[in-house]
């Protein structure tokens, strides 16, 4: 017998957390993340956890990384990319120095990162209200790898 992936309770509709991971285009450690910040909405059910359809529905297409696809092959530097995405080129430095954005090259005076890292980290901090001194992502979370390529 298989196990049930969605459960009605009220008005709601309640999906499984494997379900959740399955169905929609969020990686775990970033799932947790969201659940934490309170953006999707979580409660425990028997012997797993159970996640607001509605929220899924609503933030994970915000969070697909297959909208960034043609930037995760390019590199931009810090200070443009905090002007584009309206982040700190301090911030982005920050993410990049601990892996949460891809260094795609580092010419001591110029860091290049990954775009679509860049992308990805604005809509989260975007979408979770990000406050100063609060982390953007999980102390272990890195972001899938994909093909770089150097833009000069």
């Amino acid at each position: 017998m298989q196990a049930q992936t969605r459960i009605q309770i009220g008005n709601e509709i309640w999906l499984t957390e494997q379900a959740a991971l399955d169905e929609y285009p969020l990686e775990k450690l970033i799932l947790e993340k969201l659940i934490s910040a309170k953006v999707i909405r979580a409660m425990a059910h028997s012997t797993s956890r159970l996640l607001a359809e509605k929220d899924m529905q609503v933030v994970a297409p915000k969070l697909d990384r297959a909208q960034w696809q043609d930037l995760g092959r390019s590199s931009i530097n810090l200070t443009d990319a905090a002007q584009k995405y309206q982040m700190s080129a301090g911030t982005l430095r920050s993410l990049a120095r601990k892996g949460y954005v891809t260094i795609v090259e580092d010419r001591g005076w110029q860091v290049l990162v990954n775009e679509g890292d860049v992308a990805f980290a604005a809509a989260l901090a975007k979408i979770i209200r990000l406050s100063p001194g609060k982390s953007l992502f999980p102390r272990n979370y890195r972001p899938p790898s994909s093909g770089h390529t150097s833009s000069s």
